[in-house]
């Protein structure tokens, strides 16, 4: 009988062993280490095997293969595992500091796993999607009066897992208030989240675990500093019974005249020692109920709480750099982005001798050749509109892909069609007086001789004189879809954009009307605008790329009034018909705006208005559809009042959509 493979030590298991043999090699090949072997148990590594949970039935092979590579990158992206560590960063609580110190970690290795093994993070990617979403429901019904409590822990956390994930959009939608404003909104929260969201981007930059440890430093503060406020750790009640106590001990010693009553407006004189001794069953107290809520609410799991830290064995110059810095961060607070970058400073040369550990690695994987992107990187096409302004044009499939950071776009097309089939059809009886013709159109005076209609020569004797036949060139269109894909659109909004264009791209089948669908967007400070062709006029629809509408982080910004111009001069004046009337329909969600440049506020307003008109007179139909229920302000300063819908939800897409395309097809059939 044979035995049991040497990398698999248990039999539990629901895959079979050849699937089990390539997560074997998978793991050994993202973590350069051919001794890897691979166990059953809760996701994690101790930097010689890596367990994966090959009994958990919610996990397809696809998540098992992200699992084995997330697990990979932090033998070979150098994790160290040190129980002295956690002690290190939060004395109070090791096993909080060590959860942070988890989701840094994590952060740092899948974005060493995206620039080396492409295809593996989108995989690991999915996963972190699918957990995180999850856990919005969750989040959302905590209850808001909770935010001052020690409970309030579990949503700093989980703010943090959604930032470290790349993923804090999937927050916007779900957790907004029947008024569009941030459920969780205060001034404390947004303090918060600028802090871990730095530390996140200090960890991306430098891409090594001596940055993950600086930063898992400063969250742990911030959450402190959350928390550091009068009141916080005690209810409403048990602070007026404190303050209740003190009046009582003020009044009974202004009675037996021990001491004078202060001035009004005088603070009393209260030294170092006594706040110290005041302040201290406070922190007990904080440090207990956090331990509690973390206890409480975060058990192991699949990702976020699992043992995410683990060794390597570094060479003596890089264990004697993270040993000083290991010191020189224990006697520092970071509390503040001052602290922060006098620290950083401070310790330069160790991160920068730390980072080349890693950009050696990264180069090293590239002469072999052992990686290659599964989203092949296409340079764009490189246009000047005029002096200043330049245009980025994406058409390749898979480049648009990478940009906007979108997987299986092909089943997110035809899930949409799916849920949206009767809206589909209907739109569809709405175009029918439009639908394209192959007939011949008979009884005119020239034109290719119709064999059926001479015998009606001879018939009428010579008086019926059209027994012609010609191509039936019925008047058409030239359309347009313009979707704003800056950074405001992402979450709900961007959704609403992409099933409108996949709904009419359907609706628009085998009619007259040959369109096209763009998204635009424009570089933060820079004079630079992107065009993303997902279909053009004479272009085949592709369901992949049009399924991949989506932001792309690095165009966030919408420069409207040039988009309009550049996208109507490429794409339909160089296209003139006499038998098409050319129409644009720009859905976006708001005002334009290009952050670090002039183009703001009224300036792009007026801009934009100015755009628009010179396009129709051009002779160009426009409408806008506009995801903003408070864009009234400035929509009726740039269109018409009959020219644009707005969208409050999803809910509404189908009646605004049945009332545009009526709209439209009512036009073109007249």
């Amino acid at each position: 009988m044979k035995s049991s493979p040497p990398f698999l030590k248990s039999k539990l298991s629901t895959i079979n062993l050849s699937d089990q043999q390539i997560l074997k090699h998978i793991a050994q090949r993202v973590s350069d280490s051919p001794k890897c072997v691979v166990k059953i148990g809760i996701p994690r590594t101790d930097g010689i095997n890596i367990f994966l949970p090959f009994n958990d039935k919610s996990l397809t092979f696809e998540d098992l293969e992200g699992l084995a590579a997330h697990e990979g990158s932090h033998i070979r992206f150098k994790s160290i595992n040190d129980p002295q560590i956690p002690k290190e960063l939060f004395p109070e609580n090791p096993q909080f500091a060590q959860l942070i110190l988890n989701i840094c970690e994590d952060a740092r290795v899948e974005k060493l796993l995206k620039d080396t093994f492409p295809g593996f993070w989108d995989e690991i990617d999915d996963l972190n999607l699918r957990l995180l979403t999850q856990k919005i429901n969750l989040l959302s019904q905590f209850p808001v009066d909770k935010l001052n409590e020690p409970e309030a822990i579990e949503l700093l956390i989980n703010f943090l897992s959604f930032e470290g994930c790349s993923h804090s959009e999937l927050l916007y939608d779900p957790l907004l208030s029947d008024g569009g404003k941030f459920k969780f909104g205060s001034s404390k929260l947004g303090i918060f989240w600028r802090e871990i969201s730095k530390s996140i981007k200090f960890i991306r930059k430098q891409q090594t675990f001596v940055a993950s440890l600086i930063s898992s430093k400063r969250i742990i503060q911030a959450v402190l500093n959350y928390f550091d406020f009068r009141g916080d750790l005690f209810s409403e009640s048990e602070d007026k019974k404190k303050k209740e106590i003190e009046k009582e001990k003020n009044s009974s010693k202004e009675g037996k005249g021990e001491g004078k009553k202060p001035d009004k407006g005088s603070k009393p004189f209260i030294s170092p020692k006594e706040k110290e001794l005041d302040e201290s069953p406070k922190k007990e107290e904080l440090i207990k109920r956090m331990k509690e809520a973390i206890l409480k609410k975060f058990k192991p799991q699949v990702k976020f709480s699992s043992s995410g830290i683990h060794s390597r064995i570094l060479n003596k110059k890089s264990q004697r750099l993270l040993k000083k810095i290991r010191a020189n961060l224990q006697s520092k607070r970071l509390d503040s982005d001052t602290d922060f970058q006098k620290f950083v400073k401070e310790n330069s040369e160790e991160l920068d001798i730390s980072k080349d550990e890693i950009l050696s690695i990264l180069r090293e994987l590239k002469e072999k050749k052992s990686f290659r992107s599964k989203f092949e990187e296409i340079s764009p096409e490189i246009l000047n509109l005029d002096d200043k302004i330049s245009i980025e044009i994406f058409r390749n499939e898979k480049a648009i892909q990478n940009l906007n950071n979108i997987r299986n776009p092909i089943q997110v097309y035809k899930k949409i069609v799916k849920n949206h089939s009767f809206l589909i059809h209907k739109l569809k009886i709405k175009f029918s007086p439009i639908k394209k013709s192959t007939n011949m159109r008979r009884g005119q005076r020239r034109g290719f001789i119709c064999g059926r209609d001479l015998a009606q020569v001879k018939i009428s004797r010579g008086q019926f004189k059209s027994p012609f036949k010609y191509h039936n060139f019925d008047k058409g269109a030239r359309l347009i879809l313009l979707v704003d894909e800056s950074g405001s659109m992402n979450g709900m909004r961007i959704q609403i954009a992409r099933e409108s264009c996949i709904i009419l791209a359907e609706s628009l089948k085998n009619t007259r009307i040959s369109y096209a669908i763009i998204g635009f967007g424009a570089k933060y400070s820079q004079k630079t605008i992107c065009e993303k062709i997902y279909k053009d006029i004479d272009e085949k629809l592709n369901p992949s790329k049009v399924g991949s509408i989506g932001v792309a982080s690095t165009f966030n910004e919408n420069r409207d009034g040039t988009s309009f111009r550049s996208i109507v001069n490429n794409h339909l004046q160089s296209q003139s018909s006499i038998n098409s009337t050319p129409i644009l329909i720009i859905i976006s969600d708001g005002q334009p705006h290009h952050g670090g440049t002039s183009y703001i506020r009224s300036n792009a307003i007026e801009d934009t208005r100015k755009a628009i008109f010179s396009i129709q007179k051009m002779g160009v139909k426009i409408y806008a559809i506009s995801i903003d229920s408070g864009g009234s302000s400035y929509l009726s300063k740039i269109y018409r009042p009959n020219q644009y819908v707005k969208l409050k939800s999803l809910s509404e897409l189908s009646t605004k959509l049945i009332y545009l395309i009526t709209e439209i097809a009512n036009a073109l059939s007249h």
